[in-house]
């Protein structure tokens, strides 16, 4: 396979969203590939030569250490003991020539571009080339273009479509014959492979067929059974891959501990062995410490690794409660006292915003909200533990890291992550105002979550409307709902691709006082209608899409800005719809 060729850079977030592990990418080339597993990650990284034997993995581990990050909140909810930055853009600190990301073409089997030809032919997985029609009878061939199409199920398999049994499913003949042709029709997932011996062709309506189990990202790793059913796509499509992500702000930490002193720990290496009633231990910790500017005595040092070590223990047997977490968050996110840290450089800064005397429909104890938040300086960590194909579905923590793995049983030894710093504006809905609503709603409850549905569509009609005029494009803009047992109810929007020193602020200005309120009427303004409507927020969508009141008119978000895939939306949960019996939140 050709490095050079193959080479196409791809920004560090997106090998963990839309371009992760068993993603199908376009690389620079024009050949489509699909990125590799993690082990075949891992065995990429540079090593030197004289390295030999054991030698070659404590070379790997030491180049790991360099792109390690640590968050202990992420490492409970992943099951794992750290999280690797891949690699990224020639333009990042963190760039290295020699650490390329591996891919394989897929899928293999291609058509001739000839209209007259059309002939299908299979490549190797390595080819890294466009190739060229070895059938046309011309002085020059004319070029091959791969399948747009494969097989995928809900589980992550993915498979190309074998177009010689397909061709000759109900073959009378006998035939065996792999000189085939494609046909192609009015739509891509109904192309027709056509044998040119038999004349027997492919029916481009059986589009589901039982799944193979095939992981084709997973070098030589086999099939594997599985009871779903595989659907046709397109290569396009955004069916063809949901990561499954998991992120975390970082959290200061609590009274009278050092942020930097934690961090520097958990960077250090395994905290879990460190021996704090060795006294050469601590000492060496000490020593090290003092090297770097860092003065803390014997005692401070026991006490932040005892924090950890604490902090770090996990039953196993109970799975990690995202709803705890996301408490925790709100908890700090509101409690000026919480968020505060005078012992670290802040990774957190906020401010609430006074909203005393502003539109009392909107603010206060009676209005829409009862606090809002200026959050000027926010940290993220962001790990990809899975993904799932045609539907969006989060894979469970063994499950998701097999999929990246390609291993059994075996804890996996990193995931990738990377961190990013931002700024956003967090709005907490009036909890006394959304019981009133619920009791109106009751007779719906059993069908949707509707606590989610209208902290989720409020927060996409005030990610486009800051959109407009804090100076980040949309798909830039993020949002983080906040639906808590305790009661609570509200939503974070936030910018989150700034370097450590932060953002813009574009974001933060709008929460001023001065600017509240247009954002707030922009938002709620423009959710009133939508150019799709009546059709668009009507029951008849309801029964079919189980999504009414979104589209890609009104409230849809690009991918990159909405963490539940654009799932659980619907503006008659904000306005109202009398035809589905759905009484407005406003």
């Amino acid at each position: 396979m050709s490095k050079k060729i193959y080479f196409t850079p791809i920004k560090r977030s997106q090998l963990i969203t839309n371009s992760g592990v068993g993603a199908v990418v376009r690389t620079r080339n024009g050949v489509t590939a699909i990125v590799r597993g993690l082990a075949d990650w891992q065995a990429a990284i540079p090593i030197p030569s004289r390295a030999v034997g054991p030698d070659r993995d404590i070379e790997r581990e030491r180049f790991l250490k360099k792109l390690t990050i640590r968050d202990p909140e992420l490492e409970n909810a992943c099951d794992v003991g750290k999280f690797i930055l891949p690699q990224g853009l020639p333009d990042d600190p963190t760039f290295y020539e020699d650490w390329f990301i591996p891919v394989m073409r897929f899928p293999l089997a291609g058509f001739c571009t000839h209209w007259q030809c059309n002939r299908i032919s299979w490549s190797k997985s390595d080819e890294s080339n466009s190739a060229r029609c070895h059938f046309c009878s011309e002085k020059k061939s004319r070029p091959v273009q791969q399948v747009p199409i494969f097989r995928v199920c809900k589980q992550g398999h993915i498979d190309e479509i074998d177009w010689q049994a397909a061709s000759h499913d109900q073959c009378g003949h006998g035939c065996a014959s792999t000189q085939l042709k494609i046909k192609l029709t009015s739509s891509l997932t109904k192309m027709v492979a056509v044998c040119l011996d038999c004349g027997c062709k492919s029916n481009a309506d059986n589009d589901e067929i039982s799944c193979t189990g095939r992981r084709a990202w997973l070098q030589d790793s086999g099939t594997e059974a599985c009871a779903e059913t595989m659907h046709v796509i397109e290569r396009t499509s955004v069916q063809a891959y949901y990561s499954n992500i998991k992120s975390a702000l970082h959290l200061p930490a609590p009274e009278s501990y050092s942020d930097t002193l934690l961090e520097w720990l958990l960077s250090y290496g395994n905290v879990n062995n460190i021996d704090i009633a060795s006294s050469i231990n601590i000492n060496g910790l000490k020593s090290e410490l003092e090297q770097l500017n860092l003065i803390f005595d014997v005692t401070e040092i026991v006490r932040h690794v005892q924090y950890l070590q604490n902090k770090l223990i996990r039953d196993v047997s109970t799975q990690w409660d995202a709803s705890e977490a996301r408490t925790r968050e709100l908890d700090v996110l509101t409690n000026p006292i919480l968020s505060e840290n005078n012992y670290g450089p802040q990774l957190l800064e906020r401010t609430d915003v006074d909203i005393a005397g502003l539109n009392p429909v909107h603010f206060g104890p009676e209005g829409l909200f009862e606090s809002v938040v200026a959050v000027h300086k926010l940290t993220e960590t962001r790990v990809q533990d899975g993904f799932s194909r045609y539907v969006p579905e989060a894979p469970d923590t063994r499950t998701g890291q097999k999929l990246l793995w390609g291993l059994g049983d075996v804890k996996s030894p990193w995931l990738p992550g990377y961190r990013v710093y931002g700024e956003g504006i967090l709005f907490v809905i009036n909890q006394e105002r959304c019981r009133s609503w619920l009791a109106k709603n009751s007779q719906l409850q059993s069908q949707r979550n509707l606590r989610f549905v209208l902290s989720h569509t409020l927060a996409h009609l005030f990610l486009s409307a800051a959109a407009l005029e804090c100076g980040y494009q949309l798909a830039g803009i993020r949002d983080r709902i906040y639906d808590l047992p305790d009661g609570r109810l509200g939503f974070l929007i936030y910018a989150a691709e700034g370097d450590s020193v932060g953002t813009l602020g574009g974001l933060v200005e709008l929460s001023s006082r001065e600017r509240i309120e247009s954002l707030v009427n922009s938002a709620l303004s423009a959710g009133q209608w939508c150019a799709q409507d009546p059709v668009c927020i009507s029951e008849t969508t309801y029964q079919i899409e189980h999504n009414p009141g979104a589209c890609h008119q009104c409230v849809l978000l690009p991918e990159t800005s909405c963490e539940s895939f654009n799932q659980e939306l619907d503006r008659a949960a904000v306005y109202g719809n009398a035809d589905r019996g759905l009484h407005a939140f406003l």
